[in-house]
């Protein structure tokens, strides 16, 4: 429920500030589709794996992601 709330409410406020226009209306409609096949993909790779295992996953690419963005901002 809060996702949609958020989501209409921050599709009005983009639509009535101008910042959301057709052009960007379409890429961002477009970009559900790859949005949706990664979550296709991450529930069929959670279903091969145990609870532990998969928890051991999220957190070292919650990990790598922390580095990465710590040194990309070094740099």
């Amino acid at each position: 429920v809060v996702l949609c709330a958020t989501s209409l409410t921050l599709t009005a406020s983009l639509l009535f500030f101008g910042l959301l226009d057709g052009p960007r209306a379409i890429v961002s409609a477009a970009a559900v589709v790859p949005a949706l096949a990664g979550m296709w993909v991450g529930q069929q790779i959670r279903l091969r794996l145990s609870v532990e295992q998969f928890r051991l996953a999220v957190f070292w690419a919650l990990l790598l992601t922390g580095l990465y963005t710590f040194t990309s901002r070094l740099l």
